[in-house]
């Protein structure tokens, strides 16, 4: 697994992030070490993880790749998140 420092995160505490692709690897690690720092985050992604990584963080489906999944997880993560503050893009698509 990955081990990712983000010292920027304490000046996060309280704030909102949306981390896209955020079900596995290094964007997991990131997403887990704002949680970590007391961010409130919600990851999008084709896959709910594999391990919870607790209280603070929300999943949404929605698979970049098709064009009615993006829109539909980006409505749900409207309608179940708080203003965000951060986004992180780490799905990407080829």
């Amino acid at each position: 697994g990955f081990e990712v420092s983000v010292p920027v995160a304490a000046e996060l505490a309280g704030r909102t992030a949306i981390v896209s692709g955020g079900s596995r690897g290094i964007v997991r690690a990131i997403a887990a070490a704002l949680a970590s720092a007391g961010v409130s985050v919600t990851i999008t992604g084709r896959d709910a993880a594999t391990r919870p990584l607790g209280e603070r963080v929300a999943f949404v489906r929605a698979n970049q790749a098709s064009a009615d999944d993006w829109s539909r997880g980006c409505c749900q993560t409207k309608r179940t998140s708080p203003p965000f503050h951060v986004l992180l893009g780490g799905a990407v698509h080829i």
